[in-house]
C-alpha cells in the first residue's frame, strides 16, 4: 500500500465505462451493475479526501448516477466520437486537462484511459497492472477473473491501495418526485395500487449464456398470479421488447409489460414498489438491491470471473440460483450444451425460493 498525501487531492476524477457497441438490445441495462457497484469506492474517496468528484462515465449509466451524493459532476465519455474522431480525443484531453486534477482513479483498464489521464496531466493516476499500466503512478494486480470476493470490494481494494477506505458499503439511487409521480400514474393505468402484492420480472439478456429459458420464465409468471393473487410486471430495455412479448405469448395470465416504457430512474422508483424482481444476472438486479428490495437472482456459466460470487446483487436478503453442470471450461455464449448450466435451475425452484422471502 503506499498511502497518498490526501490533503493535496482536491479534484479527483473517476473513470467507469464499458463498451456497449456491441451488446444489442439489451445495451441500456449493459453497464449499470459495473458502475453502481463503484459507489462504494468513490464514497471511500468523498470522505476521506476533500475534494470535488468528477465521474466519467458512459451514456447508459449516466442517469442512474445523477444526483448521487459521492458524485459532483458527471461527464459522458462518447466511444463512438472517441474511436472515430481524433479531434474528439484531442478535445477531451484538453478539456480534462484545464481542470486540473489531482487524481485520477481508473476503475476499468483500458489503454484509452491510462493514456487519456495521462496526457491531461493528472500527477497521480491509479489503477490496475495491464494495458499500458507504466503510464500509472500507482497500480496493483488485478485479481477480478478469480472472482473470490464482490466486485464492491475488489473496487474498494483498489482505493485501499492509496490508504483510502470506508465502512459505509450500501449503494443507493437518488430518486426525484417527478420519478415516483410518473411510476404510480402509470401503474393506476393497469389498475396495480400500493397495497398490491407485486413481483417485477426481467426475463432477456444481451448473452444468451445468462438468459434463462423464456418457458420457464412463463410458468413462472402463471404461477405467481394463480398462487399468490399478485400482479406481475415484465420489464426491459426499448430493444428487448421483441423478446419480451414472446414470452408473454406463452402465459396463460397476461402480465403487465413495462418493457421500453420506464428511464432507468422511473426504473428505480417502480421496482421500490415491488416485494420482489426476478431476474437473469443484468443490470436491474443490481437497481433492485440499490433499492433495497429482495432478488432472486439466475446465473449460469461456470466462470468465477462472471460468477455470482463477484456479481450477485448486493446486500441481504437476496437468493441467487447457480447451477454447475460439471463441463470445463465454460465456452460462455459458444456453450455446446445448450446453456446446460441455466435449464438446470427449475421453475419450481424459483417458485420455493419466493415462498422463503416471502416468508422471511
Amino acid at each position: 500500500m503506499f498511502e497518498i498525501n490526501k490533503d493535496k487531492i482536491r479534484r479527483i476524477l473517476v473513470i467507469r465505462t464499458d463498451k456497449i457497441g456491441r451488446m444489442g438490445p439489451a445495451a441500456r441495462y449493459y453497464g449499470l451493475g459495473e458502475a453502481l457497484l463503484n459507489i462504494p469506492a468513490i464514497r471511500a474517496l468523498k470522505q476521506n479526501c476533500n475534494a470535488s468528484v468528477l465521474a466519467l462515465v458512459n451514456p447508459a449509466v449516466a442517469e442512474l448516477l445523477r444526483g448521487a451524493a459521492e458524485i459532483d459532476q458527471i461527464l459522458i465519455f462518447d466511444e463512438n466520437r472517441w474511436r472515430k474522431n481524433p479531434f474528439a480525443r484531442l478535445k477531451l484531453i484538453w478539456q480534462l486537462r484545464r481542470m486540473r486534477f489531482d487524481l485520477a482513479v481508473i476503475f476499468n483498464p483500458t489503454k484509452r484511459f491510462h493514456i487519456l489521464s495521462f496526457f491531461a496531466g493528472i500527477p497521480e493516476r491509479l489503477g490496475y497492472d495491464r494495458k499500458w499500466s507504466f503510464l500509472l503512478t500507482h497500480k496493483i494486480e488485478d485479481k477480478k477473473s478469480l472472482g473470490q470476493k464482490h466486485e464492491v470490494e475488489y473496487n474498494l481494494d483498489l482505493v485501499r491501495h492509496i490508504g483510502i477506505d470506508t465502512d459505509e458499503k450500501k449503494i443507493s439511487i437518488a430518486i426525484d418526485k417527478e420519478d415516483n409521480r410518473f411510476v404510480e400514474n402509470l401503474l393506476s393505468k393497469y389498475a396495480i395500487r400500493d397495497k398490491d402484492l407485486i413481483f417485477a420480472i426481467h426475463p432477456h439478456s444481451s448473452n444468451p449464456a445468462k438468459t434463462w429459458p423464456k418457458e420457464n420464465f412463463a410458468y413462472v409468471i402463471d404461477a405467481l398470479r394463480s398462487k399468490f393473487a399478485a400482479k406481475v410486471v415484465v420489464i426491459g430495455a426499448a430493444g428487448e421488447s421483441s423478446a419480451v412479448n414472446d414470452l408473454i405469448s406463452l402465459t396463460k395470465y397476461r402480465p403487465v409489460n413495462l418493457s421500453g416504457k420506464l428511464t432507468l430512474k422511473q426504473l428505480a422508483a417502480f421496482l421500490k414498489k415491488c416485494a420482489l424482481l426476478i431476474s437473469n444476472d443484468s443490470g436491474p438486479v443490481h437497481i433492485a438491491a440499490a433499492m433495497e428490495r429482495s432478488v432472486i437472482a439466475i446465473f449460469g456459466r461456470n466462470d468465477p470471473g462472471v460468477g455470482p460470487v463477484r456479481w450477485g446483487p448486493w446486500g441481504e436478503g437476496h437468493i441467487i440460483l447457480h447451477k454447475h453442470p460439471g463441463c470445463e471450461p465454460c465456452l460462455d455464449r459458444s456453450c455446446p450444451r445448450s446453456f446446460k448450466c441455466l435449464s438446470l435451475t427449475t421453475p419450481e425452484e424459483v417458485l420455493k425460493a419466493v415462498e422463503n422471502r416471502l416468508s422471511q
